[in-house]
């Protein structure tokens, strides 16, 4: 099916000299006026109304330094939510983004790929994307794109916390073995403070080995 950014780029790569030229023109015209009989063509894709980026599909390095030039490989009037299942694994290696436009009061989203400098560039790449996208176009990044594709690319990535993992509380009886063992280690200070935690826990068979070893270690200190 014919679109406006098929009849866009086939009238762009006329030449406008030989009679080869004349009759492409010719052909365009008549399939142009009969598109926009049939309403189905709403207007030329060289006046379309860019809006935002979407989002940033895959190798965002590949962007830097931001060129003039990509490729549209698909448009549609909703949004993608992923690379087209053609060709998916060849374009996971490529610079593949999602911006948001408005044509003649419609909101598209197209898939650009690629970060061209020059023509030549753009249309070579353009010659091995049409075997997979028949309908890809090359297109000229505006200024306001570049800016915001420039903005959305210095956007730190965001990385997913990872919380720490809490650590279960220790036992009554946990912290008694502890008790006894810093007793035998001659550290009575430790011995009081872990007492002090098993009678704060008010396990009562616990707090009376508790305050058993904490007066034993007290008096170990000197402190009876």
């Amino acid at each position: 099916m014919f679109t406006d950014n098929n009849l866009t780029e086939f009238a762009d790569r006329s030449d406008g000299g030989n009679s080869e030229s004349r009759l492409r023109k010719a052909l365009t015209g008549i399939i142009w006026a009969s598109l926009l009989l049939a309403g189905i063509a709403d207007v030329s894709a060289a006046n379309y109304e860019f809006i935002s980026i979407v989002n940033v599909f895959s190798n965002p390095s590949q962007a830097i330094p931001l060129q003039p030039r990509a490729i549209v490989i698909a448009s549609g009037r909703k949004r993608f939510s992923s690379l087209p299942r053609n060709g998916r694994n060849a374009l996971r290696r490529q610079f593949v983004y999602q911006t948001k436009v408005k044509i003649g009061g419609k909101i598209y989203f197209r898939l650009a790929l690629g970060n061209f400098k020059s023509s030549s560039d753009a249309e070579a790449a353009l010659k091995k994307l049409k075997s997979i996208f028949p309908d890809a176009w090359i297109y000229p990044r505006s200024k306001l794109e570049r800016q915001k594709l420039r903005a959305s690319l210095q956007k730190p990535e965001r990385k997913n916390k990872i919380k720490p993992i809490a650590k279960p509380a220790d036992s009554a009886d946990e912290l008694l073995a502890r008790g006894r063992q810093a007793f035998l280690d001659e550290n009575y200070a430790r011995v009081i403070t872990i007492t002090d935690r098993i009678i704060s826990m008010g396990n009562l068979e616990e707090v009376r080995a508790a305050l058993e070893l904490s007066g034993a270690a007290r008096e170990r200190q000197g402190k009876f």
